[in-house]
C-alpha cells in the first residue's frame, strides 16, 4: 500500500496495525510518542525514512478489527481481556525472576539491581493504573457510549476529562520506565555468562514491553480520543 509520509506515527499505526511490528523492531515509539512525524521518528532512532517507507509498503495487510469503528465497549473488553490480563500475569511472574537474577548476578552485572528497581517502579505504576481504568474511567466511557447510541442525553461525567488526561500522563511515565529498562540492558542483550533465568527474564521483559506498547497505543491513540469526542459532544 502507498504510505502518506505526511501522517504522524500514531496515524500510521491506527491505519495500518502491521506497522507496529516494524516500529517495534526499529525502536520507534508509536504509543506515547506517536505524535511525531515519520521523518522525525526515523531521525530519532537513526533510521532512513526511505527504508522505513519501503518496509511499510511491503508489509502484508492482515485482517484486523477496525478499532476506529468498533464500539468502545468492545474495545474496552478487548483491552481488559487481552492486555490487562497479560500484564497482570506477566508482572507477577517476572518479579521473583528479576529479584533472583539481580541477587545471583548483580555483583558482576551492576545494572541488574538498577533494573530490578525500575521493574518495581513499573509494577507499582501499573498496579495503581489499571484498576483506576477498570473501575472508574472505562465504565464512564461505556455509559457515555450507551447513552449516545440510544440517542439519550449524555450522563454527566465531570471527572472524565481530567481522568483521561491523568491516564495519558501515567502512560508517558510507563513509556519512560520501559525506555530506561531497555537502555540499561543494552536492548535486552544477555551477556555470555547469562544463565537460563537471565535469558528468561530478558525475553519476558522484552515481550512485556511489546505488549504494553500495543496496549497503550490502543488507549492513547484510539480509545481515549474517541471518548473525548463524546465528552465534548455532551
Amino acid at each position: 500500500m502507498k504510505i502518506d509520509i505526511g501522517k504522524t506515527v500514531r496515524e500510521l499505526v491506527v491505519d495500518m496495525p502491521a506497522a507496529t511490528r516494524i516500529f517495534e523492531k526499529l525502536g520507534i515509539d508509536y504509543c506515547c510518542g506517536g505524535g511525531r512525524s515519520l521523518k522525525d521518528a526515523c531521525t530519532a532512532v537513526g533510521a532512513r525514512v526511505e527504508d522505513v517507507l519501503d518496509a511499510l509498503e511491503e508489509a502484508p495487510e492482515e485482517p484486523q478489527v477496525d478499532w476506529q469503528k468498533a464500539s468502545l465497549s468492545r474495545l474496552v473488553s478487548y483491552i481488559i481481556g487481552k492486555h490487562h490480563t497479560f500484564t497482570t500475569q506477566e508482572v507477577a511472574r517476572l518479579e521473583p525472576l528479576a529479584s533472583k537474577v539481580a541477587r545471583v548476578h548483580g555483583a558482576n552485572h551492576t545494572e541488574l539491581p538498577k533494573l530490578y528497581q525500575l521493574f518495581r517502579k513499573l509494577e507499582a505504576e501499573i498496579s495503581a493504573h489499571m484498576p483506576k481504568e477498570e473501575q472508574d474511567i472505562f465504565p464512564q466511557i461505556t455509559r457515555l457510549e450507551e447513552a449516545s447510541s440510544a440517542e439519550q442525553p449524555l450522563p454527566p461525567v465531570p471527572s472524565l476529562q481530567g481522568g483521561i488526561r491523568d491516564l495519558t500522563t501515567e502512560h508517558e511515565l510507563v513509556g519512560t520506565i520501559l525506555r530506561d529498562m531497555r537502555t540499561l540492558t543494552s536492548d535486552y542483550a544477555v551477556p555470555p555468562d547469562g544463565c537460563g533465568s537471565y535469558h528468561a527474564l530478558y525475553g519476558g521483559l522484552s515481550e512485556l514491553e511489546r505488549d504494553l506498547h500495543q496496549h497503550i497505543h490502543l488507549e492513547n491513540n484510539i480509545l481515549l480520543p474517541r471518548a473525548m469526542t463524546l465528552v465534548m459532544r455532551g
